[in-house]
């Protein structure tokens, strides 16, 4: 019985091997990896020709380990037992008709006999992580704090040892990244942000990995005083010192979570996403906007959703109030927005534009904002979260708890409203006493309610 027993034992104990040894076995490559980045000039060559290339001397890691801080190679390419894999982001700009590709970035990662041999950086890129930034925190890799279970590192680099850092002045970032994304200046600092999206391997997918750096200097001045960015499972702080003698580095190696930025955009470029939009599936897009705030509505067969969303970029926007999923539009070679690529039931769908404009709604009707407003007030919604209804003058908004972006609502009635850049009525339901208690939302013939949240009184 006992031998059974044991039998058993090694049985389960080799499943679990089988189900979890790849996993470490991966870890424990990444860790002989660190130690060589401890003794960096022992282990690998330093070239910086041509922008930054690191050859390994003896490799220790495969393609799949790398995986774990950078996934979605761009492009691979394979001559005999040589293989390069590539990383490109395609830098992004608010004027629709910029050509594309003079200022993207590009990692290359070269693999023999399937082992990662050679990572290249070009000249571009040592603008957002120059040369000593790059050598001290490999070097600095070696103390790293790694969390094998969670699958995390994180490490910091006060910008001391071999290398001399110099961060690059404002003109050399100009000269290297081109204009920024957006400049913002308040308190005597101008903030440059550049934003990227990764290209895919699949030409219809939807822009999902983002790139972007961040750059703040004093105004008037070429001084660099902090710059913070990411790509990839990778993400960068570098802050100055007090004293402007050092920087303070801090490095994460962890899936990258960017909060989505909305910018604003002329109504040049935000009315042509107007319209409505048809996939071979029988999927139908409406996109409405109304102010800055766009509604994404879709339905199929009488079934549907819709949702608010602002914009990223030129071509994105980002479904609130989650950041996620994004929907790309596609355009001719003449900026003309011709369709879109989104994310809808978990699978990527891509839309054609089939009409300019979406049907006009009603006028809102004349009716006493005193009296409407019993319908201000915070929502629990049966499909989740909190609506938040408010009034500004005579105009009253639609908002969801966590987010800043408002869709107006406009009267039909004391009690039924609408908005025009989605066809979904709302009704306010008041009981016998005549006081707002819920309303109900519809939208492709099915509806949806949530209720009023009581109000503490200034007594209680």
């Amino acid at each position: 019985m006992k031998s059974k027993r044991l039998a058993l034992v090694l049985l389960l104990g080799g499943l679990a091997v089988l189900l979890t040894g790849c996993e470490w076995i991966r870890w424990l490559r990444l860790l002989s990896l660190k130690k060589q980045f401890a003794q960096l000039d022992r282990y690998i060559r330093v070239e910086d020709t041509n922008g930054l290339g690191l050859h390994f001397l003896k490799p220790v890691v495969y393609g799949d380990d790398l995986r774990l801080l950078v996934e979605n190679e761009t492009s691979r390419t394979t001559n005999g037992n040589h293989e390069t894999w590539s990383w490109t982001y395609e830098k992004q700009s608010l004027d629709p008709h910029t050509p594309r590709g003079n200022f993207d970035l590009t990692v290359t990662a070269h693999f023999e006999n399937g082992k990662f041999n050679e990572v290249r950086f070009p000249d571009r890129f040592l603008a957002v992580l120059p040369k000593p930034l790059i050598l001290g925190l490999l070097r600095s890799v070696g103390q790293a704090e790694v969390d094998m279970k969670h699958g995390t590192a994180k490490l910091k680099w006060a910008g001391t040892g071999k290398e001399k850092l110099e961060l690059p002045a404002k003109s050399q970032v100009l000269a290297l990244l081109g204009p920024p994304f957006t400049v913002t200046e308040s308190n005597l600092v101008q903030t440059f942000l550049y934003k990227y999206y990764q290209e895919t391997r699949a030409p219809q997918a939807p822009a999902e990995r983002l790139a972007w750096a961040r750059f703040i200097f004093a105004t008037n001045s070429e001084t660099m005083l902090s710059s913070q960015g990411g790509f990839g499972n990778v993400a960068w702080t570098m802050t100055s010192a007090a004293t402007g003698a050092q920087m303070r580095i801090t490095v994460e190696l962890v899936p990258l979570s960017v909060e989505p930025v909305a910018v604003k955009l002329p109504a040049r470029i935000t009315d042509e996403y107007i319209g409505q939009y048809k996939e071979p599936g029988g999927n139908v897009l409406n996109i409405g906007r109304d102010g800055g705030t766009f509604a994404a509505s879709w339905n199929r067969d009488g079934k549907g959703s819709w949702c608010l969303m602002l914009p990223e970029s030129t071509n994105v926007l980002f479904q609130l109030p989650t950041g996620e999923p994004r929907w790309t539009f596609t355009r001719d070679q003449t900026g003309a927005v011709t369709g879109l690529l989104g994310r809808l039931g978990g699978s990527d769908k891509v839309f054609t534009k089939v009409a300019l404009e979406l049907p006009q709604t009603a006028a809102a009707a004349l009716v006493d904002a005193e009296i409407c407003q019993a319908c201000a007030g915070i929502y629990k919604a049966s499909w989740g979260g909190l609506i938040i209804i408010s009034r500004q003058d005579r105009q009253f908004f639609w908002q969801s708890a966590g987010t800043e972006a408002k869709l107006p609502l406009y009267p039909s009635s004391e009690t039924n409203f609408f908005f025009k850049a989605v066809d979904s009525p709302l009704t306010f339901v008041k009981n016998d006493k005549g006081s707002v208690t819920r309303f109900i939302l519809h939208y492709c013939s099915h509806s949806a309610t949530a209720e009023k949240l009581k109000t503490p009184s200034r007594s209680e």
